[in-house]
């Protein structure tokens, strides 16, 4: 079974789910409709690869997602609705929802933060990781592996979901990275005044 943006491909037919992806993109936050548009992206190419013939597909009749063409079909016009939902979004400017998404305000020792207007209180190895990883997105490191952030506040033994056990922040704040054990933070980072 294969979700895509809390829709289902297998439960629908093809028009269907597009019809679906196209009334619920609106909804979601920019940064799944860019999750959206990548997957159905390397789709697209993959199946490009594959398929001689490629530049013949026809726009017209039922798609069936057993031929080829089809499937190329279905990924073009799913990367076409959420390409046009991203350059919309880009011409509007973000939602009030999303600037609030992204707010996050820090303390000179981060031990104080402010993520989607809401106050944090955070313990002195928290503080250690939430700065460690904003400083590395600042260098344009967007994920950091975990054992570097262990190592980095003196607990290379330990697990690092420990650190945040009782908090919030882990999962919502501190997020995995693309790369299987990397994290990172799920806000865009500027370089900002501590508070």
């Amino acid at each position: 079974m294969r979700e895509v943006a809390c829709l289902n491909i297998d439960d629908q037919a093809p028009e269907e789910f597009l019809a679906a992806l196209l009334r619920e993109l609106p909804h979601m936050p920019l940064q799944r409709v860019r999750r959206v548009h990548a997957e159905f992206e390397r789709k697209l190419t993959a199946l490009r690869r594959s398929t001689p013939g490629h530049d013949e597909v026809s726009y017209s009749g039922p798609i069936d997602m057993d031929c080829p063409l089809d499937q190329i079909r279905f990924c073009q016009q799913a990367v076409e609705m959420c390409s046009r939902e991203i350059s919309l979004r880009a011409r509007r400017g973000p939602k009030a929802s999303e600037k609030a998404e992204n707010k996050f305000e820090h303390s000179e020792d981060f031990r104080t933060i402010r993520f989607r207007d809401k106050p944090y209180v955070l313990t002195s190895q928290q503080a250690q990781v939430v700065q460690f990883l904003y400083e590395a997105s600042l260098r344009g490191e967007s994920t950091v592996s975990k054992d570097r952030v262990l190592e980095h506040i003196g607990t290379p033994n330990s697990r690092l979901r420990d650190t945040f056990r009782n908090s919030v922040l882990w999962g919502k704040l501190i997020v995995t990275g693309e790369k299987r054990g990397t994290i990172r933070l799920s806000i865009q980072v500027e370089e900002q005044r501590p508070r």
